[in-house]
């Protein structure tokens, strides 16, 4: 109550509250009503030198979560049910008039409470940098519920490692590949990245009991001959990553990555050592 009566005071005041310095002489405060459902007055919006706002969608009548009653002072657009509601009887419309079965429908971000009605969802993690490591919240979440593509924005330079960062990542993560610029992906220059996505993608084919209906269990980080690289852009990496899953049948699997040009030895959490391939994957059965 002190620092509200303070601010709505001498907000805008010079320090002996006697000149007005700011662009008003005093101050105005704020605050929602409450998320409570409630007609009981909530505080801080309930005292009355605050403005009370209560939540309202696009039909004006009150949001299903926010307070309500004599202490309100002004409405504001909020949350509700009706936007929800109309893009579910929007989306389900398109899936019977115009998705058979021959067409496929996918969705960018954002669209998880109409994950039912997609056939594939395209994940963009952002942002990335050295400072930031993504994590996949993702695939932990929905792998066994639906299909997805991509990891990041597509690489705009091959020659510091970003496509062979983001192909092995996209795989370990049961992503669909091939989220590139097709013409830098076919010169020359880029010849041995081409091929680990070509290698990634056939070795993806033969392992639909895991990334279609199968479980993402989490990331590995293998031991042993694992020298770390750094992505520009992206973070420091090992060469070699790995994954656990679980197939549709409950049979538990490693998926090993090496995206780098010599084959390594390495251990795996329960004491197996085995060797990858150079820019290839493999798969281990527990």
């Amino acid at each position: 109550k002190e620092a509200i009566d303070y601010f709505i005071q001498y907000a805008g005041m010079s320090p002996d509250g006697e000149t007005q310095t700011g662009p008003m002489a005093g101050g105005l405060v704020i605050f929602a009503a409450g998320n409570d459902s409630s007609g009981r007055p909530s505080y801080p919006a309930a005292y009355a030198p605050c403005i009370s706002v209560a939540a309202i969608p696009c039909t004006y009548d009150a949001a299903w979560y926010t307070n309500y009653g004599s202490t309100i002072d002004i409405n504001a657009p909020g949350g509700g049910g009706w936007w929800p509601a109309a893009y579910r009887d929007l989306l389900e419309g398109m899936r019977r008039g115009l998705f058979g079965s021959d067409r496929a429908m996918t969705t960018e971000e954002c669209a998880e409470c109409y994950i039912d009605l997609f056939d594939m969802m395209l994940v963009v993690n952002s942002p990335h940098n050295a400072s930031v490591r993504m994590v996949p919240l993702f695939p932990l979440i929905y792998s066994d519920r639906c299909i997805y593509s991509g990891y990041t924005y597509i690489p705009w330079r091959f020659d510091d490692g970003s496509l062979r960062f983001i192909t092995m990542k996209s795989l370990l993560w049961g992503s669909q590949l091939g989220w590139v610029d097709p013409e830098m992906l076919m010169r020359e220059e880029n010849r041995l990245d081409a091929e680990f996505l070509k290698r990634l993608s056939a070795f993806r084919r033969r392992q639909h009991d895991l990334f279609v209906g199968g479980r993402f269990l989490g990331e590995i980080v293998p031991r042993g001959d694992n020298p770390r690289r750094e992505i520009p852009n992206y973070e420091t990496t090992p060469e070699v990553q790995a994954a656990e899953w679980e197939s549709r049948s409950g049979r538990r699997a490693c998926v090993v990555v090496n995206m780098g040009d010599t084959a390594r030895g390495v251990e795996l959490p329960d004491g197996r050592r085995i060797t990858v391939p150079a820019l290839d994957a493999i798969r281990i059965d527990r």
